[in-house]
């Protein structure tokens, strides 16, 4: 290896010394000023030869420091070996000390010299040790990094996350079937079909807040009327006609939304987890009872209506039966309502349409279904999980 990179170095002096011989002998710039042919032979030889010369002097050096480093390791192994090799003639010196005295000033010696290797062993392993510190430094330095960039990105995500999941009232929906209890002799009339009004009562999520009782069930005023009303602002009421053994039988389904209200403390889709629910349908439809008459051949009956609303409505025994607060009709129509919130169905309950003939002024002679306050469960809408 030596040989060549020594040729080489001789042969980069030579073309060193011909390619300057070139440039000063041969013109090399013509009447123009322009370098010439022979002088940019000249130019690229110089700087060809001057690389090479370079490169020639890294690779020497790079040998230089490799062997360098053997010898290094040489010497640490030679200094073990002389440690030990002192340590036992030492002991053999004990001995022998009055016979053997120039042995033992060589051993001396032997001993200074290793303690010299020794010490300089010792300052190559704290320098050692303070790369090491150093490193890792720098992996806690990378650690930290790693760590701000997941925070930062976490932070990030859930921003849009928030975002895409916002809720507005446009998003609430609802529908209803109806279900005729009587048997019906013709196509009854439409429910609810015009003036209707549907409007869902909230309040966030609160143990004291779910009432102790729900017998206020017709007033102008729902139990959570303190908390955001929304009112649906369209509806969409269709009929079916189902035929069986026991003859022909009517559903009616209306879809209800477009729902209006100030929905910012639910903008959030977590806040409607454990939320509070009241829904009530009201509308003014005189006529109603005499049309359901006509196509059930049904009248109201004091006894038989009361057995079947109270399947659905447990109400205290003083608000039963025409008491002196409510006087109230039931009538053989069962509501049931399904309300959707971003296409999650977030309650469902069952009413008995009733009549309201006397009591609170606001709902007399209105038709009233007034449905039992349900909880959103607390699992419905799920919280932002990262998973990085």
């Amino acid at each position: 290896m030596d040989f060549w990179i020594n040729s080489i170095k001789m042969m980069s002096i030579v073309l060193a010394g011909f390619f300057g011989t070139l440039g000063l002998l041969t013109k090399y710039r013509d009447k123009n000023d322009n370098i010439t042919r022979h002088g940019r032979i000249a130019l690229g030889g110089i700087i060809f030869t001057a690389v090479l010369s370079l490169a020639l002097q890294l690779l020497q050096t790079s040998k230089e420091s490799v062997k360098q480093r053997e010898d290094a390791i040489r010497s640490a192994a030679e200094a073990r070996k002389s440690e030990a090799s002192a340590k036992e003639t030492s002991k053999r010196l004990e001995d022998i000390l009055s016979t053997a005295k120039d042995t033992s000033d060589q051993q001396t010696k032997n001993l200074a010299q290793a303690e010299i290797l020794t010490d300089k062993m010792d300052k190559s392993l704290i320098a050692q040790q303070d790369v090491l510190s150093g490193n890792k430094e720098i992996l806690t330095g990378v650690v930290q990094g790693a760590k701000r960039d997941t925070k930062n990105t976490i932070g990030i995500l859930k921003t849009v996350w928030n975002e895409s999941n916002r809720v507005d009232a446009s998003q609430v929906a609802a529908h209803i079937n109806y279900t005729f209890l009587k048997q019906t002799v013709k196509r009854p009339p439409l429910l609810f079909a015009s003036e209707e009004q549907l409007l869902v009562s909230l309040h966030p999520v609160d143990a004291t807040a779910f009432p102790s009782n729900q017998w206020n069930q017709w007033s102008e005023k729902g139990m959570l009327s303190n908390g955001l009303m929304l009112g649906a602002g369209e509806q969409k009421a269709l009929q079916f006609k189902h035929r069986s053994v026991d003859g022909v039988q009517y559903e009616q389904r209306s879809y209800f939304s477009d729902f209006r209200g100030d929905v910012r403390e639910f903008s959030d889709m977590t806040k409607w987890n454990g939320a509070l629910v009241e829904v009530w349908l009201r509308n003014n439809d005189p006529e109603l009872l005499k049309a359901l008459g006509e196509a059930m051949e049904w009248q109201p009956d004091p006894i038989e209506d009361w057995i079947v609303f109270e399947r659905y409505h447990s109400l205290p025994q003083w608000l039963q039966r025409n008491s002196d607060d409510y006087s109230i009709t039931p009538l053989p129509i069962l509501a049931e309502i399904t309300i959707f919130v971003r296409g999650r169905v977030i309650a469902t309950s069952k009413a008995v349409l009733v009549k309201v003939t006397g009591g609170d002024e606001d709902v007399k002679g209105l038709i009233v279904a007034k449905f039992k306050i349900q909880q959103v469960s607390v699992d419905t809408f799920p919280l932002f999980k990262p998973s990085l």
